[in-house]
C-alpha cells in the first residue's frame, strides 16, 4: 500500500530535511512539510509532537547518514592523508554546508534538551571518529607524540568548514575530489605544532559531557 506508516514517516523526514536545508528552520512550517510530503497534518502529529521534535529526528537521521560516510571514508582509504581527504570531500561535495546553516537557525528556536541530544550525536557521529583517527596517527608516529587529537580535530573541522563555505559561494577552487592541498596544509601545520602550542589551546569544555557520556 502506498501510504504505509513507515512510508509516511520517511516522506515527512525527507521533505522536512529538504525544506529545512533550503529555507532554514524558522521559515518552514509543519503545513509546508505536510504539503510537500502529501500528508495531512494529523499524520505528522502522530509521529512528532511538534516541529522541534521533527527537526530533532531529521538531524539524527542526517548525522547518522553522515557518520556512516565518515567511517566508510576512513575504512576504505589506507593513508592518513587520503582518509582525511575522504572526510573533507563529504563536506565539500555534499549538503553539509546547508545542514550547518539550518542548525545555526534552529539553535535559536530549539529547546535545550534537544540541543544537548544533537550535541551528543555530533560528537559521536562526526567528531569522535576524526579524533580517533588522529589519535591512531599519533600512536603510529605520523603526528607528534605530544599532539592532542581533540585539538587537531577542532583545527581540521574549522579548516574544512571554512573551505566548504568557499565552495558554496562558487569561488574558484580545485574540484573537491582533487583538492588535496588543504589536507597537506593541515598535516604540515599539525606536524609543526609544538607541545606548548597544544598546551595553550583552549579545551572545548562543551564537548566534555558528551565525551564522558559516550565512555560510560
Amino acid at each position: 500500500m502506498e501510504h504505509t506508516e513507515a512510508g509516511a514517516r520517511e516522506r515527512l523526514l525527507s521533505e522536512a530535511e529538504r525544506l529545512f536545508m533550503s529555507h532554514g528552520f524558522a521559515a518552514v512550517s509543519t503545513r509546508d512539510i505536510c504539503a510537500a510530503a502529501r500528508i495531512k497534518q494529523p499524520t505528522l502529529y502522530h509521529y512528532f509532537a511538534n516541529k522541534e521534535e521533527l527537526y530533532l529526528a531529521v538531524t539524527q537521521r542526517w548525522l547518522a547518514r553522515f557518520g556512516t560516510g565518515i567511517r566508510g571514508g576512513i575504512a576504505t582509504n589506507t593513508t592518513l592523508a587520503t582518509q582525511l581527504h575522504a572526510i573533507a570531500t563529504l563536506f565539500w561535495a555534499g549538503p553539509a554546508g546547508e545542514y550547518q546553516a539550518m542548525q545555526r537557525d534552529a539553535m535559536l528556536n530549539m529547546p535545550a534538551e534537544h540541543l544537548a541530544t544533537v550535541g551528543q550525536m555530533v560528537w559521536r557521529e562526526l567528531l569522535a571518529p576524526i579524533s580517533d583517527l588522529l589519535k591512531d596517527a599519533i600512536t603510529r608516529g605520523e603526528l607528534p607524540n605530544y599532539a592532542d587529537p581533540v585539538v587537531l580535530m577542532q583545527i581540521f573541522w574549522a579548516l574544512v568548514d571554512g573551505v566548504s563555505g568557499i565552495y558554496r559561494r562558487g569561488d574558484p577552487m580545485p574540484a573537491p575530489t582533487a583538492n588535496r592541498a588543504i589536507i597537506d596544509f593541515f598535516l604540515g601545520g599539525a606536524r609543526s605544532m609544538r607541545a606548548e602550542d597544544f598546551a595553550q589551546w583552549p579545551r572545548p569544555h562543551e564537548l566534555e559531557p558528551f565525551q564522558q557520556r559516550e565512555s560510560e
